[in-house]
């Protein structure tokens, strides 16, 4: 829990990012980690207007001593390289609205809030009857 958001655990400091545990009879029924982009790829308008909407997600301390660092860097890079999908996905779709290819960088190339996220599905069991907020 050292690594949710405060919503969760209100002594640590992150708002959006890190591990989201498993909520008992919750609809969703999957736990999950998420990261965003690093707050190094900031532009300098993202810092000057929207810096609070974006965090580093936290990692666990002495993560080198345990060894798993690498587990952080498959997530930057799967990031990344889904990042770079979705740019090309959308010059497609500029193209085949008749724009120019670059259309939708400005919204989506350098200033975005895309997250990645590694979820974990427990498997249901039938017995279990969720609850539905919306019901």
């Amino acid at each position: 829990m050292k690594l949710a958001p405060n919503h969760y655990c209100e002594e640590n400091k992150n708002k959006f990012h890190g591990y989201f545990p498993f909520i008992e009879r919750d609809m969703a029924h999957k736990e999950f980690y998420d990261i965003a982009r690093p707050m190094t790829d900031l532009t300098p308008w993202e810092y000057k207007g929207a810096a609070d909407l974006y965090e580093d997600a936290p990692w666990p301390e002495r993560s080198s001593e345990l060894g798993i660092d690498w587990v952080k860097d498959k997530f930057y890079k799967q990031f990344y390289v889904m990042h770079s999908l979705s740019l090309r996905l959308l010059r497609a779709l500029s193209k085949g609205l008749g724009k120019r290819e670059d259309y939708f960088d400005p919204w989506f190339k350098d200033q975005c809030s895309s997250v990645w996220r590694g979820i974990h599905y427990r498997p249901r069991d039938q017995s279990v009857v969720l609850e539905d907020p919306l019901m």
